[in-house]
């Protein structure tokens, strides 16, 4: 599993994933720590092994993606 966060933007990202049944597949999420809210930004299981996670100044989230793709979530536009 992947974690990462923004603190100024109250914002937890992560992947949850479930090793025995699927090992490869998990669902990226976004959890608004001030509304208790998470929301499913990500459920395709088209990745490989676990994604890599980095969060930016703004509170944006970068996940890795099959073939070196990188993802970007921006909380305040999807």
């Amino acid at each position: 599993p992947s974690v990462g966060g923004s603190a100024a933007h109250g914002l937890l990202y992560g992947e949850a994933t479930e090793p025995t049944s699927e090992p490869d597949a998990g669902r990226f999420f976004a959890y608004d720590i001030a509304s208790g809210e998470t929301t499913v930004v990500d459920d395709a299981a088209d990745h490989v092994g676990f994604r890599s996670l980095a969060v930016d100044g703004e509170g944006r989230a970068y996940f890795t993606k099959p073939e070196g793709r990188v993802t970007r979530y921006d909380p305040r536009g999807g």
